[in-house]
């Protein structure tokens, strides 16, 4: 009874944060968006855009590199 209610547990916990996961990768798609957005209206070019894996219980895989910009030239 002890280890069925730990499994149930640990179940209920892994699915709150797969939601959670999932809820970073809503906000972090947005973010992106964002910034695609205000790179096109203030002339500016993405260097990189965001890299992640929404979905993964390891944080370190959740890393994403950065967004960087530049302004581009106007003969660009």
């Amino acid at each position: 009874m002890f280890w069925k209610r730990k499994r149930e547990e640990v179940r209920t916990l892994r699915l709150e944060v797969d939601h959670q996961a999932r809820q970073i990768a809503k906000i972090e798609e947005a973010l992106n968006d964002a910034t695609r957005l205000m790179a096109k209206e203030f002339n500016l070019k993405l260097l990189e855009d965001y890299w992640l894996h929404p979905f993964s219980y390891n944080p370190l895989e959740r890393i994403a590199t950065r967004t960087v910009t530049k302004h581009v030239k106007e003969d660009d």
